[in-house]
C-alpha cells in the first residue's frame, strides 16, 4: 500500500504543488492529469525517491520511506519521460547495465524481455542510437517485465508507440494490476486503451 500524506513541492516561492495527499491499494491505477508545468514529472520524482519534498511524508506498507529507502526501491520501477539510453551501447548492454543496478528478483531474462516488446536479435545488438524513437521506447519499457517489482512510476511511457505497442503496453500494465501491483502515471496522449483508471489526480487543484 502507498500512502501520499500532504506533500508540497515548491522551488523559491513558486509553489509547484501543495498537499497532495493519496492512498493506493492492491491493483490500483492512479492517472495523473495537469497542463505542461504543473508539476506531473516533479510529483513522479519525488514517489520514485528522485527528489526530496517540502513537507509531507510518503508511506509504503506502513513505513516511512525516508526512514528505509533502500526498502522501497526494491520495490519500484520508475520509467522516465526521457529515453535514457547510451547510443553507443546495445539494446541488450544498455537494459542488462540497468536491471542489473538493482538487487530486485529478476522474472524474466533480458532477451526474452526484449523479443516480448518486438526487438528482434538485430536490433537488440545493435547500437541504440540506430534505433526510432519507437523502439527505443520498447526497449525502456522492456525493464517492467524484468525485474519483480509491486509499484510502477510510469512519466509518458505510452510516448512515440505505434498502435500496436500501445496495445501490448496496455496488456501489460493490465496484467500487472491484476496480479496485485499499483501503477501511477501521466499520460498526455490519452491512449489507455483497455485500462480501468482507478483514480484521477489533477495537479491543478493543488496549487
Amino acid at each position: 500500500m502507498l500512502i501520499v500524506d500532504n506533500i508540497s513541492f515548491f522551488i523559491d516561492n513558486r509553489i509547484i504543488f501543495k498537499n497532495v495527499t493519496f492512498e493506493l491499494h492492491s491493483g490500483c491505477i492512479l492517472k495523473l492529469i495537469g497542463a505542461n508545468g504543473s508539476g506531473k514529472t516533479t510529483l513522479l520524482r519525488i514517489l520514485a525517491g528522485l527528489n526530496k519534498t517540502k513537507s509531507g511524508s510518503i508511506f509504503w506498507n506502513f513505513f516511512n520511506i525516508d526512514k528505509n529507502l533502500s526498502y522501497y526501491l526494491d520495490d519500484i520501477i520508475f520509467i522516465s519521460h526521457k529515453q535514457n539510453l547510451h547510443f553507443l551501447l546495445t539494446p541488450l548492454e544498455n537494459i542488462s547495465f540497468q536491471v542489473d543496478i538493482f538487487n530486485s528478483i529478476k522474472i524474466v531474462s533480458v532477451d526474452d524481455a526484449l523479443v516480448y516488446m518486438g526487438l528482434n536479435y538485430n536490433l537488440m545488438n545493435s547500437y541504440s542510437y540506430k534505433l526510432s524513437a519507437g523502439e527505443s521506447q520498447r526497449v525502456i519499457l522492456s525493464r517492467l517485465l524484468i525485474n519483480s517489482s509491486k509499484l510502477w512510476i510510469l512519466d509518458e511511457p505510452f510516448s512515440y508507440l505505434d498502435f500496436e505497442s500501445i496495445i501490448l503496453l496496455n496488456k501489460i500494465i493490465s496484467n500487472f494490476l491484476f496480479n496485485g501491483g499499483i501503477v501511477i502515471l501521466s499520460d498526455h496522449s490519452n491512449v489507455i486503451l483497455n485500462l480501468k483508471i482507478d483514480f484521477l489526480l489533477n495537479l491543478e487543484l493543488y496549487k
